[in-house]
């Protein structure tokens, strides 16, 4: 029997810990956004939220999901001007 502690990976660990979602002010100030543009987007479903209740007034976000999206909007601004840049036709 080994007297090494019990590991968890990264992806363990992000899954066994629960993340409290965010209000759509804090959710705002996160991505140095109006709230009410927060709150557009998450009805467009171009970022990611979570609607609470069956009048989809009031949303929750989660900063994680938010990091990523913010992070994958800053990605493909990168492509497209690197596209822009050496003349290739960027994809619609």
């Amino acid at each position: 029997m080994s007297a090494q502690p019990n590991l968890i990976t990264p992806s363990e660990r992000s899954h066994s810990l629960r993340e409290a979602p965010v209000s759509q002010q804090h959710a705002a100030r996160f991505l140095n956004m109006h709230p009410k543009t927060v709150l557009r987007k998450a009805r467009e479903g171009s970022l990611p939220a979570h609607p609470v209740g069956s009048n989809r007034k009031r949303w929750h976000f989660y900063l994680s999901e938010l990091d990523d999206w913010l992070r994958s909007q800053v990605i493909a601004g990168r492509r497209a001007r690197h596209n822009m840049a050496s003349g290739v036709a960027a994809d619609k």
